[in-house]
């Protein structure tokens, strides 16, 4: 967002504004930022979720708790919540209500392959996920409720890239081709 990037940019004109502590190469920082403005979260292949204090750069928290690599993360629209996407075909979401001590609700949510993006709808009461076999699946309150798949485009797969328009029409990045689904038909 805007507003990630020019806390981002506000920070990185100090000194310490470094963010220090991963292990493994990072696969995304992408701008999430909590609701008190305060926090960011980073994932790195190494599986672990990682939240950055953004006026220090210290790391104030780092857990695993999916196996895989860990490609994708969403927040939702009230910003409590934070759901991570992985190669070991899992989606995990925490509470983010304290950004310093996150907590995994219930357990991750296994899927039929590994998942590589995920998004909120604009009323966060669901969660999309795109996998690696090109299919689309549908959670609700911690499980999947349906899995979609697209018979006239099986030639791709591993979908790159979500988003969810105002509408709630969802938008698929593949490979060779931006795929659109609308989310309150399933079609």
């Amino acid at each position: 967002t805007v507003e990630a990037e020019a806390l981002l940019r506000k920070a990185s004109e100090k000194d310490n504004a470094i963010f220090k502590g991963h292990t493994h190469p990072v696969s995304i920082i992408k701008s999430i930022i909590s609701f008190d403005k305060k926090t960011i979260f980073s994932l790195a292949i190494d599986g672990y979720l990682y939240a950055w204090d953004v006026s220090s750069g210290k790391l104030l928290f780092r857990e695993k708790k999916q196996d895989g690599w860990t490609e994708s993360m969403c927040i939702n629209p009230d910003g409590t919540r934070l759901a991570t996407a992985s190669h070991d075909k899992t989606v995990l979401v925490w509470d983010i209500s304290n950004p310093h001590n996150p907590k995994p609700i219930g357990t991750p949510i296994l899927h039929s392959a590994p998942v590589s993006q995920i998004e909120y709808t604009n009323d966060g009461n669901y969660i999309i996920s795109g996998l690696s076999n090109g299919n689309i699946c549908i959670i609700s309150k911690n499980e999947i409720i349906s899995e979609i798949q697209d018979n006239n485009n099986l030639d791709y797969k591993d979908i790159e890239g979500l988003s969810i328009s105002r509408d709630n029409r969802v938008f698929v990045l593949t490979w060779e081709s931006i795929h659109i689904w609308d989310f309150q038909e399933g079609s």
